[in-house]
């Protein structure tokens, strides 16, 4: 069976294989042609800053919506691994992932100075789960030059037969490290 990642020490490492007869997915939108489905973890490192992120990586199975690739300018925004996450495109919509069959184990890391919450869906638009993490406030110590940068903290979901998922927060949030897989 696949073990799928608690922490964000082992979400910010490079995934091991999987035990099990399937394997990992791990590509760029640029390497894949054929629809690959399995375990798979997007870093969004292959996308140019500012892109709007749709159909880049329908053959792996997922399409998103209002999302867009960005490099942190804010300094309590840092990603996990390279320089690339996605935010939302517009402030009140947040980022929506469609995928081309049901999963069952969905997960990314966030960062938000407001709580963000993950929402799955079945086919017909019914919610199955919601899952948030908290909201961090920070206060100037004396002295202190600047501010720390924001925990990354997992959002997971697993149950079975998410066709589609929605992060949204009040504030803005970066995504980073998206997993899912049918497992």
């Amino acid at each position: 069976m696949f073990s799928f990642l608690k922490s964000h020490t082992e979400l910010s490492q490079p995934l091991a294989p999987p035990t099990s007869r399937h394997h990992l997915v791990r590509a760029t939108a640029a390497e894949v042609t054929p629809l690959r489905l399995g375990p798979t973890q997007l870093d969004f490192e292959d996308l140019v800053e500012f892109e709007r992120v749709e159909n880049q990586y329908s053959t792996l199975g997922v399409q998103f919506w209002g999302a867009i690739a960005i490099r942190p300018s804010n300094p309590i925004f840092v990603p996990s691994s390279g320089c690339l996450v996605l935010m939302p495109s517009t402030f009140q919509a947040g980022i929506q992932a469609q995928f081309c069959r049901p999963v069952a184990i969905v997960q990314a890391l966030v960062s938000g100075t407001r709580p963000v919450t993950l929402t799955a869906l079945d086919s017909n638009g019914v919610v199955l789960e919601r899952v948030s993490i908290g909201s961090y406030r920070y206060l100037w110590a004396d002295g202190q030059a600047e501010l720390a940068p924001l925990p990354q903290q997992p959002l997971q979901l697993q149950t079975p037969g998410i066709a589609s998922i929605l992060f949204e927060s009040d504030a803005p949030f970066t995504l980073d490290n998206f997993f899912f897989s049918q497992l």
